[in-house]
């Protein structure tokens, strides 16, 4: 388990907009089944509150996003790890703009030297 606190601050004042507090919470958990088999799931929710007014809409941008993913890969062969993984993703904001929702799934195979 991990708690995230952190500031982002813009370059420049004229985009103070983007500046933003972080605050967050993630829970990780991962387990070997077998010599071959292993799987990975965490959980993640992040507030965002932005430090100033949005030029464009005229309102100060609060963002709140839970994910979701899970890990799993299996030792194919000695060098060779097979591993997906799914992670859906829902940014809830205030300004319609910046909500959204995501899912994505991901296949790979890894050689190693």
């Amino acid at each position: 388990m991990s708690l995230r606190v952190g500031q982002e601050n813009a370059d420049s004042p004229v985009y103070d907009f983007n500046s933003r507090d972080l605050l967050g919470l993630r829970y990780t958990f991962k387990q070997q089944l077998s010599a071959l088999w292993s799987y990975g799931v965490s959980a993640e929710y992040l507030t965002a509150n932005y430090a100033n007014e949005h030029p464009l809409f005229a309102n100060t941008r609060e963002d709140k996003l839970l994910q979701l993913v899970i890990d799993v890969d299996y030792q194919w062969q000695t060098n060779w790890q097979l591993s997906g993984q799914l992670s859906v993703t829902d940014n809830r904001s205030n300004l319609n703009l910046y909500d959204y929702k995501r899912s994505n799934l991901w296949i790979g195979a890894r050689y190693q030297f």
